[in-house]
């Protein structure tokens, strides 16, 4: 009978430099999506609103000038998402704010679902639910979650959040937080392949590596999930499938 003993801290590292890699692919594909329309709103909305504010306008001139003014808002509003996202550290544990974190990530994606018509509701209530995390990999987290749901190309997406007793991992229960994104789709088939996907967990992370890009994402879900002492699964109710991600709520000091 032999007793191996293998210093795990190089495994450690593989694993937070693979979910690193993984947050910042994410990041720089929702980055993509509206950098173009941002320059365009926001220098046509400095151009526009500064010469056309001071006269006297039409209707139609001043139904123009707010277009440009919420389209400027928007945009703000994004590249202060993204530059949050990707100014957080990846490898400091600190309470972070669910609420806030989803809502960030669901601005992020926006430009996204609104390319490809896919309405979101988000329902997050009020921000104050905290988790111990690393807010790098809380929003890599979210933001992954959001694209593989619209990579499913569905009717609809919903996302909110609530408080629940569970008992992860089989322990005693406590007080957690629980994100739900519901997938709603024209057929059972985008559903079963989200279910199909979170079930094809990988057993190393050599093997993660060989499943590409699109078969990683929620097996990379799953992975930091539980590395945060959380849960994750896949609920499918005919055309609708619903990606559940349960984790502990950090106490009050």
């Amino acid at each position: 009978v032999f007793l191996l003993a293998e210093d795990t801290s190089a495994l450690r590292a593989a694993e937070a430099l693979a979910l690193a890699a993984a947050r910042a692919r994410s990041l720089a594909a929702v980055a993509g999506t509206f950098v173009h329309d941002l320059n365009n709103q926001l220098n046509l909305a400095l151009a526009l609103l500064a010469q056309v504010r001071g006269m006297g306008v039409s209707a139609d001139d001043a139904r123009l000038c707010d277009e440009l003014a919420a389209g400027a808002q928007l945009g703000a509003t994004l590249s202060r998402a993204l530059a949050r996202l990707l100014a957080r550290a990846f490898d400091r544990r600190e309470r972070v704010d669910l609420g806030a974190a989803v809502g960030e990530a669901v601005a992020a994606i926006a430009k996204t679902c609104a390319q490809r018509g896919i309405p979101v509701d988000c329902d997050v209530g009020p921000n104050g639910v905290s988790v111990r995390a690393s807010a790098g990999e809380i929003d890599g987290l979210l933001v992954q979650l959001l694209l593989a749901a619209t990579d499913a190309r569905p009717q609809r997406l919903a996302v909110r959040l609530e408080r629940v007793a569970a008992a992860l991992a089989g322990g005693r229960e406590r007080t957690c937080v629980r994100l739900h994104v519901e997938v709603t789709s024209p057929s059972i088939a985008p559903a079963a392949m989200l279910a199909a996907a979170a079930l094809d967990r990988p057993d190393c992370l050599r093997e993660l590596a060989t499943m590409g890009p699109h078969g990683q994402v929620l097996a990379q879900v799953g992975l930091l999930v539980r590395r945060l002492g959380g849960e994750f699964t896949v609920v499918v109710d005919g055309a609708c499938a619903t990606l559940v991600t349960t984790l502990p709520v950090e106490a009050p000091d």
